[in-house]
């Protein structure tokens, strides 16, 4: 960098170059009513920096990734939420009249820390989706026992939901069949365990079929 040399200033710092006549070159203080052009810039920059470029930001200045999110704008609360499920549960009271936020906690949601902050979710059925879980293990000799416990357990017209393409806790807002099985469990292409429904004409994954519960309600 070429640095400007002067008679009556003597030699000069790179930066002086750019600095407006008569201004002061003594690092602005924190008694500033407002920050440098150049420490507003930095702050811009290092806030895009920490921010991914598929983020979704809030004007208060909360940001989150995921299409399937919800952000409450409602004043004083403003949390994240998994879905839009999830999300409905801390607002109670009755529309125009008490229509209000509660604490997430209060209503059976969880927290999960992420990279943007507080994620309220649901939380897992009972058991951490041990059933589900198991079915998506690798070893063919899982898959078989998953099969075989599903059968002995639910036989050939046990009433079920199934959930053709995803299931609600990832995607609430997808279609599900309220219905019953039409033929017993099995282990597709050695390494998915499925059943066939009424009204599907294609299987479903286990991990996508929840049998009715006696006294449970569709």
């Amino acid at each position: 960098m070429t640095v400007i040399q002067s008679p009556q200033l003597g030699r000069q710092a790179p930066e002086a170059r750019n600095r407006p006549v008569g201004a002061s070159a003594e690092p602005e203080t924190s008694n500033s009513p407002h920050p440098t052009p150049e420490a507003a810039t930095a702050k811009l920059r290092e806030r895009a920096e920490a921010i991914p470029a598929n983020a979704i930001a809030c004007s208060c200045g909360s940001w989150w990734t995921g299409l399937s999110r919800a952000h409450c704008a409602a004043a004083g609360c403003h949390r994240t939420f998994s879905t839009d499920n999830a999300a409905s549960k801390h607002r109670v009271g009755k529309h125009g009249i008490d229509r209000r936020c509660v604490d997430p906690a209060t209503v059976g949601l969880i927290a999960v820390q992420k990279p943007y902050g507080t994620l309220w979710q649901n939380p897992a059925p009972e058991g951490g989706y041990t059933f589900h879980a198991a079915t998506r293990e690798d070893d063919p000799a899982v898959h078989e026992e998953t099969v075989r416990a599903f059968n002995t357990a639910h036989p050939v017209g046990t009433p079920v939901i199934a959930y053709p393409s995803c299931r609600p806790e990832d995607c609430p807002d997808d279609p599900r069949l309220v219905t019953t099985t039409r033929s017993p469990a099995e282990v597709l292409g050695g390494h998915t365990p499925v059943a066939w429904v009424d009204g599907h004409d294609a299987c479903i994954a286990l991990t996508h079929i929840d049998p009715i519960t006696e006294g449970a309600t569709a």
